[in-house]
């Protein structure tokens, strides 16, 4: 009896111990762009590649906010070039499963500028639907580093024609 109750123990310690493990697996939505062309408003290109996608992801979290003034004011901006437009995957909610599709949202619109540096990232008000903010502070003007644009102003270098 006291074997088993000691065994039971061990169990249940190894249970316990197992259940506390940190969780490694990094719970990730799948994402991809939709870049168009800022003149004509027409797509140019679809990004779906993963190593793309985390390029360009790299590239706007490269960016830091440089002001919070509006950037036609202060001449950051110039022609528009490209808008990225970035889906992401549905949230999966409860008792859904994990296989089933789920579609994707626009989380943000993403505007670079001819030669220029700066960005402008808007994010629709579908996004925070439970919060009341204004668009206005929904929109943010961002700086990015010279290796940041050379991967957001030719989005073709992802592929070798254009659609």
């Amino acid at each position: 009896m006291k074997k088993c109750g000691v065994l039971l123990a061990a169990l249940i310690l190894l249970l316990v111990m197992g259940c506390s493990a940190p969780n490694t697996k990094k719970a990730e939505k799948d994402q991809y762009y939709e870049v168009l062309s800022a003149e004509s408003g027409e797509m140019v290109y679809t990004i779906t590649e993963d190593t793309a996608v985390e390029k360009i992801n790299d590239a706007l979290d490269s960016a830091s906010d440089q002001t919070n003034e509006d950037a036609d004011t202060l001449g950051l901006k110039g022609t528009e070039e490209y808008v990225y437009v970035c889906y992401q995957e549905k949230t999966l909610l409860a008792g859904q499963s994990p296989d089933e599709e789920r579609g994707y949202e626009e989380i943000c619109r993403t505007t670079t500028y001819v030669d220029s540096f700066y960005i402008t990232t808007a994010i629709p008000p579908d996004m925070v639907k439970s919060m009341h903010i204004p668009q206005e502070m929904m929109n943010f003007t961002l700086k990015v580093p010279d290796e940041g644009m050379e991967v957001l102003s030719n989005p073709g270098q992802f592929f070798e024609t254009e659609l």
